[in-house]
């Protein structure tokens, strides 16, 4: 996953996951992400759909399975495979609600979506799995089968219309461990309830700093025993950051030692707990590091931080600015153009959200997909500039899961602009499971 990016985009950008948190832990982004999202409606000018005519009861011909769910075929596909309910589907979508309104649409942005059928509702995955590569269904979804009341998303029963682009095989889950339920007696505890034991025999003593990143490959289960993430589906290893996740997730990843495979078990509190339309209760993570990898140190905080002085400027909108360093660069962003910079985000206390500099890896980002505030101050800058900028919450970004409800400083340098616009594409994190 583009580590600048997803930075870029939760701690600078308004991309609510789960989300719900991103990160490994997390169903939206599957690696603990899923991440979040971004905003669907800067991905492209939205094309208006026409509802069509038997969204409150299915036809005749329609076709219900022992589930509940009822399903056409629109258009017949020509591939011979069906994916399985592990497997990732390239589709183009469209949920209606029974009145006639779009929840959300790939089709209304033109941009196809890549899913994993774990990740869906059930009906939604139930229905895919009928499909052919080149098929168009009608899945009339029961409310059972659909969202269930989840925060931000329809009550009662939805309609998907859905075509089946392409399939990627997945990796069948793996069975949850034997002390899914309670962990043993010798398990280790730590302060805030994590439990932990160690899986093996111990392999070194290296364990990672704050702001480290560390290579791992991980599985995790929920309290019924679905293995909802997993390296596996993910391609192998995955690079994280150690402030990637949930608060266990987090924990977890400090407490290892380079290849040291260890199972923690994760109360509801370090969990999902606070983040609605998420996993609720415990899981369960087995997680090996694999690799520490040494990484710089974040920038102190400025020492304005708490308020911008007398002598700073505002653009209309409210966001305050001081300029540290004038660049040389002639031009300036668009609102669309896709730039790179260096970006370190506090709260007006000091703490740190986030930056890219302790990855050494600049954001690569569209101005349209960050924070509003941070967006206008990019198209006032030219490459060089180096800017603190002092950003009213109102345009800083929806609250996620490391990302303060309030005003937000930002420190950023401009590195270059790209002529070409960015092509991004995402699964709305409405859409989900």
């Amino acid at each position: 996953m583009g580590v600048a990016l997803l930075v870029f985009s939760s701690g600078l950008a308004g991309c609510g996951q789960p989300s719900a948190p991103a990160p490994a832990g997390s169903p939206a982004d599957k690696a603990g992400a899923p991440p979040a999202a971004a905003n669907p409606a800067s991905a492209a000018p939205a094309q208006p759909l026409t509802a069509p005519t038997d969204l409150k009861s299915p036809p005749t011909d329609a076709v219900r399975s022992p589930s509940g769910l009822v399903s056409k075929v629109l258009s017949a596909g020509s591939g011979q495979e069906r994916p399985a309910a592990h497997d990732r589907v390239k589709v183009h979508y469209t949920v209606w609600t029974p009145d006639g309104q779009v929840f959300a649409s790939s089709a209304q942005r033109r941009a196809p979506a890549a899913l994993h059928l774990a990740d869906v509702m059930p009906g939604w995955a139930e229905g895919m799995q009928l499909m052919v590569v080149g098929e168009r269904r009608r899945l009339w979804v029961p409310e059972k089968l659909a969202y269930s009341g989840k925060d931000g998303t329809p009550e009662g029963p939805v309609v998907v219309d859905v075509e089946l682009l392409g399939i990627g095989k997945g990796t069948p889950p793996q069975p949850p461990p034997q002390d899914l339920a309670a962990p043993p007696a010798d398990a280790e505890r730590t302060e805030s309830g994590l439990r932990h034991r160690l899986l093996g025999t111990p392999r070194g003593s290296l364990r990672p700093g704050p702001y480290d990143q560390v290579r791992v490959v991980f599985s995790g289960w929920d309290a019924q025993g679905r293995m909802f993430d997993s390296t596996q589906v993910r391609g192998g290893p995955q690079l994280l950051s150690l402030d990637h996740g949930i608060p266990g997730f987090r924990e977890a990843l400090a407490l290892l030692a380079q290849g040291e495979k260890r199972r923690f078990w994760i109360p509801e509190e370090l969990a999902y707990k606070h983040y609605p339309g998420t996993i609720r209760g415990p899981l369960v993570y087995d997680i090996e590091l694999l690799e520490v990898i040494d990484m710089p140190e974040p920038p102190p905080a400025p020492k304005d931080v708490a308020r911008p002085p007398k002598g700073a400027k505002r653009l209309p909108s409210g966001v305050a600015y001081r300029v540290i360093r004038n660049g040389e660069g002639k031009n300036r962003p668009g609102p669309t153009t896709k730039v790179e910079a260096h970006v370190s985000t506090w709260t007006p206390k000091g703490r740190l959200v986030d930056s890219t500099i302790t990855r050494n890896e600049p954001a690569r980002v569209g101005v349209d997909r960050i924070a509003p505030g941070l967006g206008q101050a990019l198209q006032h800058m030219v490459v060089g500039d180096k800017w603190l900028l002092w950003v009213p919450k109102e345009l800083t970004s929806v609250a996620s899961y490391k990302e303060p409800e309030g005003p937000l400083v930002y420190e950023v340098e401009l590195l270059a602009i790209y002529k070409k616009k960015i092509k991004v594409e995402w699964i709305e994190p409405e859409v989900l499971k």
